[in-house]
């Protein structure tokens, strides 16, 4: 036998039994209860842009999960998870976000179908959960709906309201501690002027003594400061405490996600002399960036899955392996519940004298999203995946060649060292294997769409017209215990083979979509454009720039942004850790004229 095939069988031979031994060791951590108190806990630090939101504006957050034991940002967990729960203790939406050297962000746009009142934002990691109960982020936040007739969340029923009204350029006690700690982080922030014209930029200066900024990671919020009283926002400062080990415990076991998201469950058989534990299920999530995976399945049903890749569809397809009489049930173990009973909401009420303020902010908001097209934020790409079977196939791009209507045509016509095998009137894809290499019996594995297709008829009946590409690997592919002699991926043109009617025993279930990152809009007015046009597009923005991911590297740093059409008073505020774990929390204000 050929020496460098040998290593490579060997090589994928040690990768299956990692995988398979790695699968084994989840399930059991599935199946038994086992301590979980070596692993550190885990505190969240969530920046919200504000407190105070209107139907048709953005909710905007960056995620900030800490070690506790060390202090530092956590490494611990791969995924966080942030949700808005109403006063009657509901959630109202539930957002997962991806975590990277413990930091994460997302936004929300509050749509009309949310009424006014007084709400929460928690976020936790499933880490943090399995400590205790209540282990979780708060902040209470109020949302202003005034396309709904009812107001009674958010309107006191007697006499006693207090006048929400304030005057924002008083300073306050917590101002003047902001500027203790800038001092004592040797760390500032200025503006190149204190009032500024309308669309206008506005430089916001850092500045470091030490000669370099203390590297971390730090968000940027610049926004229009608010003339109503509502509640504070937390601060990064209020993290500087090690979180009580006085918890609340679980009654139920809850699984950190230390290497990604994962998915449970669990499968059944119909005949009950079908055998359950020798069996293995496979997980694909299709799309751009699609993931495969295999589980097998313990004696007592359960299976397990870690989704360590980001993904851009929620729809999730399970199946056993050659079930195809539908032999087995699957059931997807439902999302870890949470009890908000102990939620605590603050209270705030408008007024009479807050009808102008409301009326204008509605109707500012409105144009905003009439303009949304010249304003958009983007989608951050996410780097393709670029697996084995890719690396190592023969692409075969259709409009290359001469197109045959029929799969079984296009294999014969145009894809070499594939075919159709046809036994009993019903065919299968056959790859044909390497010179040299050792003869199988196992399938092929074939992916549309990135969606593991177990019955190669139905993509045998698929119009070719409708087919992309199609990639052949060779090579013997090893998942765990499970070999597929060769790997067949097919796109379509349209990208949507997974939704045509499926077998019935493919499983599909949605799960919580993850939140992917994006690049926020920045508004630039150029001295040289004063067309007709520009000056048309009104600018009705109160967040003025929103900045996830700020980056010092410098020993000083300046960030620009631009002013609009509102006149007020606005703030920039910083919040953060650095690498060592200590806490950054600073402010600057500026008027608009």
């Amino acid at each position: 036998m050929n020496k460098k095939i040998l290593h490579i069988l060997i090589l994928f031979f040690a990768i299956g039994s990692v995988a398979f031994m790695q699968a084994q060791i989840s399930n059991r951590v599935k199946s038994q209860r086992f301590d979980t108190s070596e692993i550190p806990n885990e505190q969240v630090f969530t920046h919200l842009n504000t407190s105070l939101f209107f139907v048709g504006e953005y909710l905007y957050y960056n995620l900030y999960v800490i070690n506790s034991k060390t202090e530092n940002l956590s490494a611990i967990s791969k995924v966080a998870y942030l949700e808005l729960i109403n006063e009657n203790k509901e959630s109202v939406f539930k957002h997962k976000i991806p975590l990277a050297s413990g930091t994460g962000q997302g936004d929300f746009f509050i749509p009309t179908t949310i009424p006014s009142g007084n709400y929460k934002v928690v976020s936790y990691t499933m880490n943090m959960l399995s400590k205790g109960a209540d282990n979780y982020f708060q902040q209470d936040i109020t949302i202003i709906n005034p396309y709904r007739g009812n107001q009674d969340a958010i309107t006191k029923k007697n006499d006693s309201v207090l006048n929400n009204v304030q005057n924002p350029s008083v300073k306050t006690e917590s101002d003047d501690i902001i500027d203790n700690r800038s001092s004592l982080l040797s760390f500032s922030i200025t503006t190149d002027k204190k009032s500024y014209s309308k669309r206008s930029p506005v430089t916001l200066h850092f500045k470091s003594e030490t000669g370099k900024f203390p590297q971390g990671d730090y968000s940027l919020s610049v926004r229009k400061v608010d003339t109503v009283k509502h509640a504070s926002l937390k601060h990064a400062t209020d993290y500087t405490n090690p979180v009580s080990e006085n918890l609340k415990s679980q009654n139920k076991f809850i699984v950190p996600e230390l290497r990604g998201e994962i998915l449970t469950g669990k499968i059944s058989a119909n005949n009950k002399s079908q055998k359950i534990g020798k069996q293995k299920i496979a997980l694909s999530i299709p799309g751009d960036n699609f993931i495969f995976e295999i589980s097998n399945v313990d004696s007592k049903g359960n299976f397990y899955f870690n989704i360590d890749r980001p993904y851009t569809n929620n729809t999730v397809a399970l199946q056993v392996l050659n079930n195809f009489d539908n032999t087995f049930e699957i059931k997807v173990d439902n999302e870890v519940s949470i009890s908000f009973d102990a939620l605590d909401f603050n209270h705030f009420y408008i007024t009479p004298e807050m009808k102008n303020l409301i009326v204008e902010r509605s109707v500012y908001n409105q144009v905003e999203n009439a303009y949304y097209s010249v304003k958009p934020d983007t989608v951050k790409t996410i780097p393709p995946h670029t697996s084995i079977y890719t690396k190592r196939s023969k692409t075969y791009n259709l409009d290359e060649y001469t197109r045959f209507p029929t799969m079984g045509e296009t294999m014969v016509e145009i894809v070499n060292d594939a075919w159709i095998d046809w036994q009993n009137g019903k065919g299968t894809f056959a790859i044909r294997e390497k010179e040299n290499s050792l003869r199988s019996n196992a399938p092929l594995l074939l992916l549309v769409d990135g969606f593991f297709v177990q019955d190669h008829q139905k993509l045998i009946d698929y119009s070719a017209n409708k087919v992309e590409s199609i990639a052949i690997m060779q090579d013997k592919y090893y998942y765990g215990s499970q070999t597929f002699q060769g790997v067949m991926v097919v796109e379509t043109i349209e990208g949507d083979f997974y939704e045509n009617p499926l077998k019935d025993y493919v499983k599909q279930v949605e799960i919580v979509p993850i939140q992917q990152k994006k690049q926020y809009f920045k508004q630039v007015y150029s001295n040289t454009d004063n067309s007709e046009a520009s000056k048309r597009v009104p600018d009705y923005r109160r967040q003025l720039l929103w900045l996830p991911e700020l980056e010092l590297n410098e020993s000083s740093r300046n960030i620009t942004c631009y002013t609009s059409d509102i006149s007020g008073i606005y703030e920039f505020i910083v919040e953060g850790f650095t690498e060592k774990g200590q806490p950054i929390f600073l402010k600057e204000t500026f008027t608009v004229k």
